[in-house]
């Protein structure tokens, strides 16, 4: 309960070659050829508190280690693209913990810091996962 999940469909798109792609089988922000496009999302965040970022993320054969950054407020994590032989093959992946300070809207943006393949990535939703108060 409590995640937050942010889909591809529902992304807010900046820059010229990333676009979503609504067929089935991919579902996803493509086209991500150049480094300086990114992508947001907008949220209301139920309470405010850690939360563990999963992105779920496709990339093909020789375009693996985009270094890219997600960020919401002032809080960030930083992650590398992994090749997962194709870009409509996707892997979740837990890729580090943000701390939001409070509830409310919310602006989640990907930016690519560095991008050696072709493309940065496929990405078909971000999750935001509330770390477990025990």
């Amino acid at each position: 309960a409590g995640v937050l999940i942010l889909p591809a469909h529902e992304a807010i798109l900046h820059g010229n070659t990333v676009r979503y792609e609504p067929a089935a089988h991919k579902n996803t922000l493509g086209y991500w050829t150049k480094e300086q496009d990114w992508v947001s999302w907008e949220f209301a965040v139920p309470r405010p508190g850690a939360y563990v970022v999963e992105v779920l993320q496709g990339c093909g054969k020789g375009s693996g280690g985009s270094e890219v950054e997600i960020e919401v407020g002032d809080q960030r994590v930083v992650f590398q693209v992994v090749d997962t032989g194709h870009f409509q093959n996707f892997v979740a992946r837990d890729i580090g913990t943000i701390d939001v300070r409070e509830a409310g809207r919310q602006t989640l943006s990907v930016k690519p810091r560095s991008k050696p393949g072709a493309a940065a990535m496929d990405l078909r939703e971000v999750r935001l996962k509330p770390v477990s108060r025990q």
